[in-house]
């Protein structure tokens, strides 16, 4: 699957344009002539300007598993456990903890009408905590729904 991501500021300001080529878990990421991120199944791994690879390892390797399961829609095949039921943005939602071998949990907050996710939370609680607010879903070419929009922090990321 080939998308354009899109990056903008709080101010919705474009930051960066990139793209992202995922075959399942897999991909790669280019978000210009010199600066790339991927994940090839088994190794995390990212470059600059200076031409060198650099693989990914500890937190930032179990961080990005957590995000590229996510994003990957691989969620739903990993071990899950309901943690408890409350409303978001007066929705009523599951909030469902996932985990791999490798990987920081995510606490999925799904909607339980539609069963879309509303939000994930990575290494809830820990030191890399982040919340992920998902806002809309895309069609890909594959004709399945996938993460169209989210933001994080002040930033909003969306595939174009």
């Amino acid at each position: 699957m080939r998308l354009t991501i899109v990056h903008r500021d709080a101010q919705r300001r474009l930051i960066a344009r990139g793209r992202e080529e995922r075959i399942g878990l897999a991909y790669r990421r280019d978000w210009g002539p010199d600066d790339a991120s991927g994940f090839t199944g088994r190794l995390f791994w990212n470059t600059t300007g200076n031409g060198f690879t650099v693989p990914q390892i500890g937190d930032s390797a179990r961080y990005d598993l957590a995000v590229d399961a996510l994003f990957a829609e691989a969620t739903t095949q990993l071990p899950a456990t309901v943690r408890a039921m409350t409303t978001l943005d007066g929705a009523p939602v599951a909030i469902i903890r996932v985990g791999m071998n490798g990987a920081f949990p995510i606490d999925i907050y799904e909607d339980t009408s539609t069963g879309a996710y509303r939000q994930a939370v990575i290494d809830p609680g820990g030191s890399n905590e982040t919340t992920i607010a998902i806002r809309s879903y895309i069609t890909a070419r594959s004709g399945r729904k996938i993460i169209g929009s989210w933001s994080y922090g002040s930033a909003a990321d969306f595939y174009a």
